[in-house]
């Protein structure tokens, strides 16, 4: 009988020297349409940008870029690389906090640019009156949507950026305004965003809007298991279609204001695992330790805040090995970290050289991973089993130290 794709993915695991991660490209394909689908379908006037650094993987950004999905970036080198994978200045949105050359050269290329603050608009406004160009932007603001925390990035109205920011816009017959932006992170429930809709279009009448960019910072599809863990409700995204698009529809029912969204987790979050081998089971002082080849550092942000799903399959190579039944023991990663911990709480039965695939770990881990004691991990294509990104090496990690 022919083995599964997860059984040959596991059997890989059995025999290389570090996890991997495994991408599902139809996932990710039917993520991206299915939020087109539910925004469109109440706001035709709608348009969709991926957060790169949520993942930098390059079949996801190449994807991105066949379904007529835009790139959003904060850097000059993720500017770059949008730019090398072929998106046009016109499909990139830049929303930086670093002071560079890029940024402005691509707000005068008519790329989207959602400035920051008053400082980054003056450079903008200099190099308006220096080129002699009329130059569109967007200003991101700092709205208060019922977050308990105060964010840092945008300009809130009664803050000392807004008005001097604004005033200059409507006198400055070089600079004109083209839309609003706000991201305010860890606000996910339809809540937030139904007020961010909100206090953002009352903006657009006040002060005129091409657009408005709602930034990201949305719950995607995941399992149960995963879902029941965040308090309050996990929206879907026909949900936040309801609160967002719907929202835009009241207050511009001729759709002349462009609605735009910029999601990266709630897109790719599901569309990842990784597969790693069981090194050892010991126990000390009546704690059951597993330890696996890859670590909490390349999982993402997800083994820091919850409970992270995991599946344990035999190998050939752990089918001849006694296995230990675990009651709350902890799952480790491959550093000499005393906290590298992956999961906490597994039971289970485990073996030597079994395989652990560890769920929706496609949001911040391949760009948040790091060359710390080991290499960053290989990528699979789940469907056709080829390597996307080969494992780094000794070279890639070390050569730099010996120069």
């Amino acid at each position: 009988m022919d083995m599964t794709k997860k059984e040959t993915l596991a059997e890989y695991s059995s025999n290389a020297e570090f996890g991997f991660y495994v991408f599902h490209e139809d996932v990710f394909r039917q993520n991206i349409r299915n939020m087109k689908e539910a925004f469109s379908s109440r706001y035709k006037n709608f348009q969709l940008a991926y957060s790169f650094k949520t993942n930098y993987l390059k079949r996801i950004c190449e994807i991105c870029a066949e379904e007529g999905v835009m790139a959003e970036v904060v850097s000059p080198q993720e500017l770059r690389y949008a730019k090398e994978l072929g998106f046009r200045p016109g499909e990139i949105i830049y929303n930086g906090i670093i002071p560079d050359t890029a940024m402005k050269l691509l707000v005068s290329r008519k790329g989207y640019v959602n400035i920051d603050n008053l400082s980054e608009y003056t450079r903008i406004a200099n190099l308006a009156r220096n080129t002699g160009n009329r130059i569109r932007i967007g200003v991101r603001v700092n709205l208060d949507v019922g977050q308990t925390y105060a964010s840092r990035f945008g300009m809130s109205r009664d803050g000392s950026d807004f008005r001097p920011v604004m005033n200059d816009i409507a006198d400055n017959p070089d600079i004109s305004l083209a839309g609003f932006h706000c991201h305010i992170g860890s606000c996910r429930q339809l809540p937030y965003w139904k007020r961010k809709a909100e206090e953002m279009a009352e903006l657009a009448l006040e002060y005129g809007a091409e657009y408005l960019d709602m930034g990201g910072g949305m719950f995607g599809p995941m399992p149960d298991e995963l879902a029941s863990q965040f308090s309050g409700y996990v929206g879907s995204y026909e949900e936040y279609a309801e609160a967002v698009a719907g929202t835009m529809k009241k207050y511009f029912p001729d759709e002349t204001v462009k609605l735009i969204l910029e999601p990266g987790t709630a897109l790719v979050g599901n569309t990842m695992d990784v597969y790693a081998r069981v090194e050892n089971v010991k126990t000390i002082s009546d704690q059951m330790f597993i330890t696996v080849n890859c670590n909490s550092g390349q999982l993402g942000m997800i083994c820091d805040c919850r409970d992270i799903p995991v599946e344990v399959m035999k190998t050939w190579q752990s089918k001849k090995e006694n296995g230990w039944a675990a009651k709350d023991a902890i799952i480790a990663g491959n550093t000499c970290l005393e906290f590298d911990y992956i999961k906490k709480g597994f039971s289970g039965t485990v073996r030597q050289g079994d395989t652990m695939i560890f769920r929706n770990v496609g949001a911040y881990s391949i760009s948040s991973s790091r060359q710390f004691i080991v290499p960053r991990l290989a990528v699979y294509d789940y469907e056709t089993l080829k390597i996307l990104r080969a494992p780094e090496s000794y070279e890639d990690m070390m050569k730099k130290y010996l120069q």
